[in-house]
């Protein structure tokens, strides 16, 4: 479907565009020595692993790595950059700060595309671009130094060719990105779930081809070092409770109100809790994100189910279980790292204004965490507490917001008609 741009909507678009680009430049460059002076130095383990990556040593096998075998594709990209030249540490950071410009100039395409096709009218798109523009200036201290927006894009494109009847490539999309970083394995689910209630049997199938393709990208990795491939996995599972994920929120909450004992320890290249109640929350966090995970699927089925029986899904309705499925993950991980926000970042222009807006409110209080208070939460000061556990309140309140106006209550149950909550088609 064609649409009639105007010069003046084409200029704020580009101009929007080209603001979020030096607004993410300045601001990274600006917050990076802050954001180095705590424990990261993803930068150079980055460094580190593209480099012998190229030199021929194979990952797992020769040197040990924390993270899954394709996000090697997100580090080696600089030197793509650098046209293949070898590279040192300070000239592989700038042009890390330059892959992550063109990235997000890649996730801003993406998103101007898919509103194109689900909203034709070129004011539709104009207010999207706005919110990723300011979410992504938000976001800008952590965005560049570290690697998530890289499997952020990945999802998106996902979406994006699941939404354009491309089933096989949106599968292999997806898998490729779970081989980068694992966390998008729980929006699956999701798009299945999109495909299966369409009753589009041939375009399910297709979407779980490509993703079985995609699993041959990592078998190389796994037939040179079989022994050592699941030593990322392991690695994380060995983790505690992260200070800043929601349970080690409420420990801290509780004992500054005079509830318990807890300190900070640091191990893993991360600071985690050594508390009582944290051993307790390690061991009861897998039953809460099993019955979590089982309501928001069950609910995106049964909503799936009678939108479709309206002839269409609405994208509306598709973006906002995905996100719902991240955020869930999110809060009920024993690791609540600052740059998890990212992989909610693409998803926030496609969002009704109101959960939006809220999720730039706790992506600017992520930011005020890490790495502007940190110090405050680590000396457990009661204001770097509070301002955590705000972050976190609102996070949960923001899944439970989605849920309320998502989930298809029955009639007697429905809570629009308790609460003044509108629903909007797409």
């Amino acid at each position: 479907m064609k649409t009639n741009w105007s010069i003046s909507d084409r200029i704020v678009l580009v101009g929007l565009i080209i603001v979020q680009s030096i607004a993410l430049t300045i601001v990274a460059l600006i917050a990076f020595e802050l954001y180095t002076d705590w424990h990261d130095d993803s930068l150079d383990i980055y460094y580190t692993y593209s480099t012998k990556f190229l030199e021929g040593e194979i990952p797992y096998r020769d040197y040990d790595m924390e993270y899954p075998p394709l996000a090697l594709l997100a580090f080696c990209l600089p030197y793509l950059l650098a046209f293949g030249q070898n590279l040192t540490s300070a000239q592989y950071l700038r042009l890390y700060l330059l892959e992550t410009v063109l990235l997000s100039l890649i996730v801003s395409t993406i998103v101007m595309l898919l509103l194109k096709r689900w909203r034709p009218k070129p004011r539709g798109k104009l207010k999207p671009i706005a919110l990723l523009t300011i979410a992504v200036a938000v976001c800008a201290p952590i965005l560049p130094w570290r690697y998530d927006l890289f499997p952020a894009l990945l999802t998106i494109l996902a979406l994006y060719l699941l939404i354009t009847d491309k089933p096989l490539a949106s599968g292999f999309c997806i898998g490729v990105a779970v081989g980068v970083k694992l966390y998008p394995m729980v929006i699956i689910p999701v798009l299945g779930l999109y495909l299966l209630t369409k009753k589009d049997g041939i375009s399910l199938r297709r979407f779980m081809l490509g993703g079985g393709i995609s699993v041959l990208t990592i078998i190389p990795f796994f037939l040179l070092s079989p022994n050592q491939f699941l030593s990322f996995l392991s690695y994380h599972q060995q983790r505690g409770l992260e200070v800043e994920s929601l349970m080690s929120g409420l420990i801290l909450l509780g004992k500054t109100l005079g509830y318990g004992s807890a300190e900070i320890v640091y191990n893993y290249t991360a600071f985690h809790l050594s508390a009582p109640y944290a051993d307790i929350a390690l061991r009861w966090l897998p039953y809460l994100a099993t019955i979590m995970f089982a309501l928001v699927f069950a609910s995106c089925y049964m909503h799936f189910r009678r939108e479709s029986g309206h002839q269409i899904i609405p994208t509306d309705s598709l973006v906002a279980y995905t996100t719902i499925a991240l955020l869930i993950f999110i809060a009920t991980n024993k690791v609540f790292s600052p740059q998890y926000i990212i992989w909610i970042l693409p998803f926030v222009p496609l969002l009704r204004f109101r959960y939006a807006s809220l999720l730039i409110i706790i992506f600017f209080l992520t930011m005020m965490i890490f790495p502007a208070g940190f110090r405050l939460l680590l000396d457990l000061h009661y204001l770097g507490v509070l301002l955590l556990n705000l972050r976190n309140g609102l996070l949960a309140a923001l899944i439970l917001w989605l849920l309320i106006d998502y989930t298809p209550f029955p009639g007697r149950l429905n809570i629009k008609s308790i609460l003044p909550i509108s629903r909007r088609t797409s």
